[in-house]
């Protein structure tokens, strides 16, 4: 029910790394979210991610859009 404004400023930090997985190995990290409206989830998830693992290069997908 929010708007475009206010989605995205709800979400900005909202992410954070808990547990850290091993990724040393890995060169691709696949995000996959269930509804793209205005981007800021994969935008925000990728940012922390990429925060602690630089070398990755992380692409998003979703099943559906607005």
């Amino acid at each position: 029910s929010l708007d475009r404004k206010s989605r995205l400023k709800n979400l900005k930090k909202a992410f954070s790394i808990q547990a850290s997985p091993s990724f040393s190995d890995m060169e691709i990290l696949w995000i996959v979210d269930d509804i793209c409206t205005t981007g800021t989830t994969l935008t925000e998830t990728a940012k922390v991610i990429k925060k602690h693992y630089p070398f990755l290069k992380i692409y998003g997908i979703t099943v559906a859009g607005n």
